[in-house]
């Protein structure tokens, strides 16, 4: 039964192509995620968040979008995303690897690292990487996506 989500910031729940309301800087939410975010955190889905951070920013435009409050581990990472990285994740919800589900939109990323742990992985395939292809068995994603609501039925 899965407990727990790890999911991906850039370009899954923050999209930096979008137009954002009301102000010059690019940028905005995935339509819908605050809502399935609220849904699953009302469901008491334990989720971390994770997320290259190589401006220095990202922990701002996070608190921007009113996102914190959803995550119980936020994992900002500087260069590329590891197995250590998601480890810390699974530590912070105090979850098994069975337990948890990752939602990202890179088999090349967080796809293939939620495989090497034995995790659900879900693959969010829309905007930019939707057309990267597996190269390997542990970049086959259990589930692959266009709209981020589907998350839910994939978590049963």
């Amino acid at each position: 039964m899965i407990k727990g989500i790890i999911w991906d910031f850039n370009r899954t729940i923050y999209d930096p192509d979008l137009p954002r309301e009301n102000s010059d800087i690019k940028g905005g939410l995935t339509p819908g995620i605050t809502r399935i975010l609220r849904q699953l955190h009302q469901a008491d889905y334990r989720m971390c968040l994770i997320s290259k951070a190589a401006d220095g920013g990202r922990m701002g435009l996070i608190s921007d979008f009113g996102l914190s409050e959803y995550f119980r581990h936020i994992e900002l990472v500087s260069g590329n995303k590891t197995v250590e990285h998601f480890q810390h994740c699974l530590t912070a919800t105090e979850l098994k690897y069975f337990e948890m589900a990752v939602v990202g939109d890179r088999v090349w990323e967080e796809i293939r690292i939620g495989k090497l742990l034995h995790m659900r992985t879900i693959w969010y395939a829309a905007g930019k990487f939707s057309g990267q292809e597996s190269r390997c068995p542990e970049e086959q994603p259990d589930f692959t996506i266009a709209n981020l609501a589907d998350v839910v039925d994939c978590l049963k």
